[in-house]
């Protein structure tokens, strides 16, 4: 007897139904938790995995294939069907009618059926490929982990810092600090002007001075001893790239210092040393503000010498932009070029950034080469937020094309724990990890959160040390309120003074002068009178 008219299905249809159960029963393992990760792993770990991984891409293929071959046969035998039904149905033939009625809605179960079973696989083949491709990243970020822990030695760095983190307060009041405020109440007149001569309220600032900031130069100044040991001058020029992001290690040994040496115009200059280092540089921000974007351009320049090799490096700060000031979500960007050079070798490394991406957000993606003339040695590149590596140029412009797209699929998952390599690369530089709770205070790193640790003798500090400040004092507190009448209070105080003076009083650490590195004519230069610790002229500014 015909199928269609006892209801029973042929054999090729029981077994498209079969397969579409087992559809339905393998979605429901995928989607609901009830197998723990550890089964997971050892799944796709498993030796039969492994062999039929191999053949994946064609099962999936040819099964796909076979399931749109069922579904055009599904729909062509509807066709079928209501065509005959029609006609049938113009001759009023009854008997016939109702036979061919069966048919037609047996034909119409098979394509929904079919329908269901496409639907499925495809959606069970994209959570397989993404369960595949998330093991493939955490393998690659167990790789990178390895290099990274193979540059570190034996004293990793999250190793050294859990000491530390010990000592260190790492927890700030959590203020809301631009609650019910408006950044453009403030800013609308100042379309076009230069935002360092315009006051801001305490409320959308952090609970640290700009010096404090300059300080944070140094919290990757382990990377100078990195290059102060390496006898190859290449590896020095690539370490010492780090001109737009310098991990504080307790065996490492430094002194610091900076200070405002002019009001108006606003420059600061800083001073670092050790045993194996002389860093330092001018700030001069020049800050406009264009309605929907502040502009920076920060007119700093940068000298760094190694002591052991007798070499200094010169460079000047790239530019920076923050965009959706007013509306939508506020990210930075870097743009122009920064050109790092070695004055005793003629090595140098330059560094180009993108700026603002295609979309929403900056394109941190950036390139550079370290070359001496015209012939080069290395490729720099990287993330300038998460990580720097370098890579012999022969394999940059072999696999350019290739990197390049891994890097925008990593980028587009935001999965900034895997890192992008190209073949045999150094991994020179990682961010790293902030603390849990950073985002409700201020973002600030472990680095910036001890900036502000008192020393257990203050008598030792001048009364200028911007540690004193009570207004930067009492926001770290959360008392923005008191803070906000500091910072008014202090303002008015030091007007006050600069009247009394007839302007801004002289610089106290640092001259004008000459520097040695960049040539720079109008540079103010550490004088050294800081570390004698004479303070007793220093006066009482807060």
């Amino acid at each position: 007897m015909n199928p269609f008219l006892t209801g029973e299905m042929t054999l090729q249809w029981s077994i498209v139904a079969a397969i579409l159960y087992a559809e339905i029963f393998a979605t429901l393992v995928l989607l609901l938790p009830w197998i723990k990760p550890e089964f997971w792993r050892r799944i796709f770990n498993s030796t039969l995995v492994h062999k039929m991984s191999r053949f994946a891409d064609t099962i999936q293929y040819s099964a796909g294939f076979v399931f749109i071959l069922l579904f055009t046969d599904a729909i062509r035998e509807v066709r079928k069907c209501s065509h005959i039904s029609d006609n049938l149905e113009a001759s009023r033939v009854a008997p016939a009618d109702a036979t061919i009625q069966k048919r037609l809605f047996h034909a119409q179960r098979n394509l929904y059926m079919v329908g269901m079973l496409v639907i499925l696989y495809l959606a069970i083949a994209n959570l397989f490929n993404a369960a595949v491709s998330s093991g493939r990243e955490a393998l690659d970020a167990s790789e990178t982990t390895k290099i990274i822990a193979e540059a570190d030695g034996p004293n990793t760095i999250a190793g050294t810092l859990q000491s530390k983190l010990e000592e260190l307060k790492t927890k700030l009041k959590t203020v809301e600090a631009t609650k019910g405020a408006s950044i453009w109440s403030v800013l609308r007149h100042s379309v076009g002007k230069d935002l360092s001569k315009v006051a801001v309220p305490i409320r959308f600032n952090e609970p640290l001075s700009y010096l404090q900031r300059l300080a944070e130069y140094m919290e990757y100044i382990s990377l100078i001893k990195e290059a102060s040991i390496t006898d190859d001058p290449v590896k020095r020029l690539e370490v010492c790239l780090f001109s737009f992001s310098f991990l504080l290690l307790p065996q490492f040994g430094f002194k610091f210092i900076a200070e405002q040496v002019s009001h108006h115009p606003p420059i600061s200059a800083f001073h670092s040393q050790g045993d194996e280092f002389e860093f330092y540089g001018n700030v001069e921000p020049k800050i406009k503000f264009w309605g929907r974007s502040l502009e920076d351009n920060p007119e700093a320049f940068f000298t760094l010498i190694l002591k052991s090799h007798n070499e200094t490096y010169t460079w000047k700060a790239a530019s920076f932009s923050l965009h959706n000031l007013i509306m939508g979500k506020m990210y930075i960007s870097l743009t122009g070029c920064i050109v790092i050079k070695c004055l005793e070798n003629s090595l140098q490394t330059k560094i180009k950034f993108r700026g603002a991406g295609k979309q929403s957000g900056a394109d941190t993606m950036f390139i550079g080469e370290v070359l001496k003339g015209k012939k080069h040695f290395r490729t720099i590149y990287g993330n300038w937020t998460q990580y720097i590596a370098s890579t012999p140029y022969e394999k940059f412009v072999e696999f350019k094309i290739q990197w390049e797209k891994e890097y925008r699929v990593v980028e587009k998952r935001k999965n900034y724990n895997l890192v992008t390599l190209f073949p045999e690369s150094r991994l020179l530089w990682r961010i790293h990890k902030k603390p849990p709770n950073c985002k409700e205070h201020y973002n600030l790193p472990y680095f910036s959160l001890a900036l502000n640790e008192m020393l257990s003798d203050p008598l030792n500090l001048p009364k200028t040390d911007v540690r004193f400040r009570p207004d930067i004092r009492q926001m770290e507190e959360g008392n923005l309120d008191v803070a906000s009448n500091e910072k008014e209070r202090l303002e008015e105080k030091q007007r006050t003074t600069a009247k009394e003076k007839d302007g801004a009083p002289e610089p106290r650490w640092f001259t004008l002068g000459t520097d040695k590195g960049s040539q720079k004519t109008d540079a103010y230069i550490f004088n050294g009178k800081y570390w004698n610790r004479d303070f007793s002229h220093c006066e009482d500014i807060y």
